[in-house]
């Protein structure tokens, strides 16, 4: 167990086991002992991601929340997209950055992944809200533009004016731009997602200050463990996990070490495992 078993020395436990800063009660975000499924992408195992075809799926099938990665165009318009560039998932070359809206929705954004899906275009955050309205949930992934926070103002503007702000929770591997959202409505349910490679790396430090303004944390499903998600547990962080391999073998782990939901590819498989931990 290395140094999180000093992490969960009585000493430290002592000093960072007080009440929730976060405004958000993290019971209202999951409901009592539910375990979330996130349509990670959409239902991007079975169309291609972010997609309004990814999105139908994952909706058809009774997710919990679509998950949208937001990159901003050049003239400022929040889209679906995962990339910093088109060149993946479409028929075009370029930075998000650089191309407008207009260039953007002239892109093919499906048949990458089968022809059959040849009509596809990247949609906004604004074409999906007005699809899907409250139908399901938003898991919706902020991150900086040109280094700097431009596209949260925008964002909450955007989900005000659709009435759909009570549906959404805003994760990011930013910070700052978190604590942007966080300032601008304290309301808004935070996810603070982060890359580490071990558990040594969640340090009383870190934990305390994202209680300042998160709900929770997103973290990589394999190093995930039993005294580290009771360890945030008890700081009233909620725990969700993400997938860089192995999904389907590590997904019955995560499960059954109690995180409080996944972002998941496989949605049929992940009720499955989900609905066999309550037998």
């Amino acid at each position: 167990m290395n140094k999180l078993s000093k992490i969960l020395g009585a000493s430290v436990l002592g000093m960072i086991l007080i009440a929730c800063e976060s405004t958000t009660d993290v019971n209202s975000v999951k409901g009592k002992d539910k375990k979330l499924i996130l349509a990670h992408r959409g239902a991007s195992s079975m169309a291609p991601e972010h997609t309004l075809a990814a999105y139908n799926k994952a909706v058809d099938l009774g997710t919990d929340y679509i998950e949208i990665d937001l990159r901003m165009t050049k003239d400022d318009r929040l889209i679906a997209i995962h990339d910093n560039t088109v060149n993946r998932t479409t028929n075009g070359k370029g930075d998000v950055r650089s191309l407008t809206l207009k260039e953007i929705k002239e892109l093919d954004a499906g048949s990458w992944f089968d022809k059959k899906y040849s009509k596809e275009r990247v949609p906004t955050i604004e074409e999906i809200f007005d699809k899907y309205g409250d139908k399901t949930n938003y898991y919706i992934e902020t991150r900086l533009v040109d280094h700097k926070t431009l596209m949260e103002s925008k964002l909450i503007d955007i989900m005000k004016k659709k009435k759909i702000k009570s549906k959404v929770i805003i994760e990011s591997f930013s910070a700052s731009s978190l604590k942007k959202v966080h300032k601008l409505d304290s309301k808004i349910p935070l996810i603070q997602l982060n890359t580490y490679k071990s558990t040594e790396n969640f340090t009383s430090e870190k934990i305390k200050k994202w209680r300042e303004y998160s709900s929770g944390v997103g973290m990589n499903a394999e190093i995930a463990d039993k005294n580290l998600i009771k360890l945030l547990h008890k700081n009233n962080l909620l725990v969700y996990t993400f997938f860089f391999n192995n999904e389907k073998k590590l997904t019955k782990k995560v499960i059954g070490l109690g995180v409080d939901g996944i972002f998941t590819n496989y949605l049929d498989y992940a009720k499955i495992v989900i609905a066999s931990t309550k037998k």
